[in-house]
Formats: C-alpha cells, sequence, structure tokens
C-alpha cells in the first residue's frame, strides 16, 4: 500500500497564489474589505506591542507559540493584554488566515495536479494524509464520484445556509441544514483521507463532540467571515459549531478524541505502506509532532518502506537534508507534481 503524505505544496501546484508557510502571516494583513479590517488591526497592534515590528514581521509560527505559551500562564505579562486579550488575538489570526485560503484557492484549477493525485492514489488504493486545511483534495475525490474516510465518523453531511428571521428587526442568521441527497461519509468508503490539522469544512460541535460536515463549502470560513455563531444542528444542543484547526505553533494540541482517532489512523498506516510518497511538505522543524508520528509509525513497519520526496527544492538543499538526516536514504525527486504524476500516469 502506498501513502501519500502531502503539504502546502501540492496545493500550490494548482493554485500559483496559494500562500506556504512563511507568506501566511505577511498575505493575511494585506487583506482588504470592511469584514477583515478590526481584525487586521488587532493583530498589528498586538505584533507592535510585543514584536516591535517595522517592514519584516516575525514567523507566524513564534506569535502563535508566543500566544498559546501565554494563554497556559497564569500571569498578565502585559497590562492591556490578558487572558481574553490573547484569545481574541488567536481568533483574529485563525480567521485572518482561513479567509487568505478561501480567496486565493477560488474555483477549479485548470492544471488538475490535484485531480492526477487522487486518480493515482486511487488507481493504487493509496492512503493520503493531509497537513492542509483547505478542501482543494476532498471537492477531487468527490469530483472522482468518490467518498472519503475522514479517520472518524461524521454525523450529518450538508450546507450552511442563510434565512430571514425576524427578532425586533429582519437579520439574517446561518444554520446548518442536512443534505439527504449526499451521502454521510463512512468510515469503511474508498479513499483515506487523513486531516491531520483539521478542515475549513469540518463545523465542529464540543458538546455533542461530533463533526458535521459542509461537504462542497468551506463551512468555518463561512461563520468566521460573517462573525455569526451557528447553532448546533442537534435539536437537543445549544451549543453553536466551532472550527478544529491546529494551528501552526510550536505548541500544537492534539488531546480531541477526533484528532486522536485522526491521528493513530495515519500512524497505522504508515506502519503499513510499501512506499510513502512526500509531496510539497518540506519537513519544517516546527512540525516535531509530525516528525514524531513519522518516526513512530515508520518503526512498527517491518518491510522499510521506500521514501520518496517530490519537492521543486534542488538535491542537497535545505528540504533534502532534512529528509535524509531523519529518514537515512530516500529517493530525491527534485520536480514539481506536475512532472511527478506525468511520469506515473
Amino acid at each position: 500500500m502506498k501513502l501519500y503524505f502531502i503539504g502546502a505544496g501540492a496545493t500550490r501546484a494548482d493554485y500559483s497564489q496559494a500562500p506556504l508557510g512563511d507568506d501566511l502571516l505577511v498575505q493575511a494583513l494585506q487583506l482588504q474589505g470592511r469584514e477583515v479590517l478590526n481584525k487586521t488591526c488587532m493583530v498589528r497592534d498586538f505584533l507592535q506591542t510585543f514584536f516591535n515590528f517595522s517592514d519584516a514581521l516575525p514567523r507566524l509560527e513564534d506569535v502563535l507559540a508566543f500566544v498559546d505559551f501565554s494563554l497556559s500562564q497564569q500571569n498578565i505579562v502585559h497590562s492591556s493584554y490578558g487572558h481574553e486579550e490573547f484569545q481574541n488575538v488567536k481568533g483574529a489570526l485563525v480567521s485572518l488566515i482561513s479567509q487568505l485560503l478561501e480567496e486565493s484557492l477560488r474555483g477549479e484549477s485548470s492544471l488538475h495536479c490535484g485531480r492526477d493525485l487522487c486518480n493515482l492514489a486511487i488507481k493504487n488504493k493509496s492512503v493520503i494524509v493531509s497537513t492542509n486545511y483547505d478542501i482543494s483534495i476532498d471537492n477531487n475525490i468527490r469530483r472522482l464520484k468518490r467518498s472519503i474516510d475522514y479517520g472518524f465518523k461524521i454525523r450529518s453531511a450538508g450546507e450552511l445556509i442563510s434565512e430571514p428571521e425576524t427578532i425586533g428587526s429582519t437579520e439574517f442568521v446561518h444554520k446548518f441544514e442536512k443534505n439527504n441527497q449526499v451521502p454521510c461519509v463512512q468510515q469503511n468508503t474508498i479513499v483515506p483521507l487523513y486531516k491531520i490539522h483539521g478542515s475549513l469544512n469540518w463545523l465542529y460541535c464540543p458538546r455533542c463532540d461530533e463533526i458535521d460536515l459542509t461537504t462542497w463549502q468551506k463551512g468555518v470560513i463561512f461563520f468566521m467571515k460573517h462573525e455569526q455563531m451557528v447553532h448546533c444542528q442537534n435539536p437537543y444542543c445549544t451549543e453553536f459549531y466551532r472550527d478544529l484547526l491546529v494551528t501552526p505553533t510550536y505548541f500544537k494540541s492534539y488531546n480531541n478524541r477526533i484528532l486522536k482517532s485522526i491521528w493513530e489512523k495515519s500512524e497505522r498506516a504508515l506502519s503499513k505502506a510499501t512506499e510513502v510518497v512526500f509531496v510539497g511538505y518540506s519537513l519544517p522543524d516546527a512540525d516535531v509532532t509530525i516528525r514524531c508520528l513519522l518516526v513512530r509509525g515508520l518503526a512498527r513497519n517491518y518491510q522499510r518502506p521506500k521514501i520518496t520526496v517530490v519537492d521543486r527544492s534542488p538535491t542537497n538543499s535545505d528540504v533534502h537534508v532534512r529528509y535524509r538526516r531523519l529518514f537515512g536514504e530516500v529517493e530525491y525527486l527534485a520536480m514539481d507534481l506536475r512532472q511527478y504524476l506525468d511520469s506515473r500516469l
């Protein structure tokens, strides 16, 4: 069984404007529009207070690590920033990044790298493990008339809709509406897609501890953008939906039972793979938990699978060196995803 491990570079093969890790904060703060103005101002004020930035912005991982560390402490580090303010800054960062992905990944790519990668995975009965929030791979799998095993049971599938509600004056509220025409994604379906950092189409209810899926829609961005809470679709639950996204920080948390299930299945898939193909993933030092996942899974694999790395960086680049140091012998293909797919299809 072949396993494809994909990072942001795989999405960028189809969408050249898609941001990579180092671009996220810069481009997020350049977003325009009334709905993001308060968030960008909040983040800029925060960065000016703690990082004293001028032209060069700090790395997103450093900013989020500082926020997460501060939230874990009892003492207040600044008179203007208590626990609530740090939470607001983190929420603003997640919202801006999500909206940046929404704007940079519009429509269906004409390059079809994602579609062809999914075709290859289906042909080889492969597992896909993804670090990406976006749903381009999800949508390509569905366009190929396949369903998805996310590594856990989806409660229901549907979409977020707007409808008028009169409370004093007429307002439009958003609600989740189940679509009985869309089959719910079950564990035993055809294409395993394990999204270890969460997904923009997962609406998580913390009280029910369940996920409802907005099938073709980035539901998380929908309610973040409109800054409007959406009630859980369970008629006996009064909770609001939240995202289930793992932010790019040194203090990543995977304690949620759904994320644990995804990680356990990813590790099990690594332990059974005959070849692991890394596509568009640079193996950054900040991803300590992913490195541990890879080492644990491969250590349980008694047949020592072939490791293939597909990356545009040249041979003996920093990316190549990081892979060699972690895995020893690897087949490093200094090419883009399109070239790799053309050589395999």
